[in-house]
């Protein structure tokens, strides 16, 4: 790793600074490997940062389905980390935290449907 300005530093292998998110291709090769995932009904968060290694440390959020075990939803979770590692070898440490989806909670509803108040 070499300095670069006062504390910014940049690994030496290229790519973003250290504290930088992952470049857009890998941030979308991380949420396309989430998402591909059969029991994640939703990607509800993801952030990732470039360490000073030049590793990626990801931290997301996602509902499982709500039908499984705890037991179950632990496997789900360790082969969604296996995914995210295998789209982007960068990807070292994968932190995934299980929630359930609740659409009224939803910054970004779906727009398939509209209502429309009527005045009376």
């Amino acid at each position: 790793m070499t300095a670069k300005g006062d504390d910014e530093a940049v690994n030496t292998a290229g790519g973003a600074p250290a504290g930088e998110a992952a470049s857009a291709a890998d941030h979308d090769a991380i949420a396309g490997a989430i998402e591909g995932s059969a029991d994640v009904q939703k990607l509800l968060h993801l952030t990732t940062v470039v360490r000073g290694t030049g590793d990626i440390l990801v931290a997301a959020k996602v509902a499982l389905r709500t039908d499984k075990l705890v037991r179950d939803a632990a496997r789900d979770i360790d082969d969604i980390a296996a995914r995210v590692r295998k789209a982007v070898p960068a990807a070292q440490l994968v932190y995934i935290e299980p929630d359930l989806y609740r659409p009224h909670l939803d910054p970004a509803p779906a727009t398939d449907v509209f209502f429309v108040k009527s005045a009376n």
